[in-house]
């Protein structure tokens, strides 16, 4: 399974694999579109692909759904 190097930490609590890898997807979604985004419609689609994708890094795997040229 993906893991964080280093480990993320937000408001002093360590995320687990998944939150990290939700996290790092929608943060990466935002840049792409430039915050022209629904984050509750990012986070549903970002824990769909979790579940098929958690194993890759989430960067990746939205630049290859959103990223240029796409």
């Amino acid at each position: 399974m993906w893991e964080p190097h280093p480990p993320i930490v937000r408001h002093g609590v360590t995320l687990t694999s998944r939150e990290a890898w939700l996290h790092l997807f929608h943060k990466e979604w935002v840049r792409l579109t430039e915050g022209l985004v629904d984050d509750e419609s990012v986070l549903e689609v970002a824990a769909e692909l979790y579940e098929k994708e958690g194993e890759r890094d989430p960067i990746e795997v939205a630049l290859e759904l959103f990223g240029p040229g796409r």
